[in-house]
């Protein structure tokens, strides 16, 4: 499993969700810097941030003796945006996305609707577009009281997602960097186990 972390965090903050994980799902969690965070050197950009993401799975699956797109991506608000460019490039295990956006530019148009923003973002992290080419697993997590992200950004890019497999979780007064609910690892564990088994092909005729 690889997680990609959100704006404001690093790896030396998010011990505890890790360990949470690994108990819950009795799995292996890679988590990392992208360049510009915690230790990391450099300066973050949008390309920097996927092109970091891509070098983690890549060396996950490595580690592990599994293809990239047998990794499960799990991805918090802007780390979201990463595990989807990730997983529309080469594909994932299943895709989990915990508070994320559907453009970096909605939410700005949002936060500041008096300012052209669509107009002079580079970084516009548009997981809509993204998402329109990832057809696996997907399991969206999103709180009612998220004045960051709000949820309808959420739904957006939920709907936006092409699979047959896929579910929306909603953590009722959550808001934008509470933690995930104790009872979402549960239904984490029961999702997976439930796409585990690939669809059938249609039979023709």
């Amino acid at each position: 499993m690889l997680y990609s972390h959100g704006q404001s965090e690093h790896v030396a903050s998010l011990v505890s969700v890790v360990v949470r994980l690994q108990d819950a799902l009795d799995a292996s969690v890679l988590i990392y810097d992208y360049r510009g965070y915690g230790k990391s050197t450099g300066r973050p950009t949008e390309a920097g941030c996927i092109a970091d993401g891509l070098a983690a799975q890549q060396w996950l699956a490595e580690r592990t003796g599994r293809l990239p797109e047998e990794i499960v991506l799990v991805g918090r608000s802007l780390g979201g945006a990463v595990s989807v460019a990730v997983a529309a490039t080469r594909g994932a295990r299943a895709l989990v996305l915990e508070n994320t956006f559907s453009r970096l530019t909605d939410v700005a148009a949002y936060r500041f609707p008096w300012a052209p923003v669509r107009r002079v973002m580079h970084e516009r992290y548009d997981s809509i577009q993204r998402i329109r080419q990832y057809d696996g697993p997907l399991l969206q997590l999103h709180g009612t009281r998220d004045r960051i992200v709000p949820a309808k950004f959420a739904r957006e890019l939920f709907a936006a997602c092409p699979s047959e497999r896929k579910r929306f979780v909603i953590h009722r007064g959550g808001q934008h960097h509470d933690p995930a609910p104790l009872d979402f690892y549960s239904q984490l564990n029961r999702f997976l186990e439930e796409t585990e088994t690939p669809i059938p092909l249609p039979v023709a005729g």
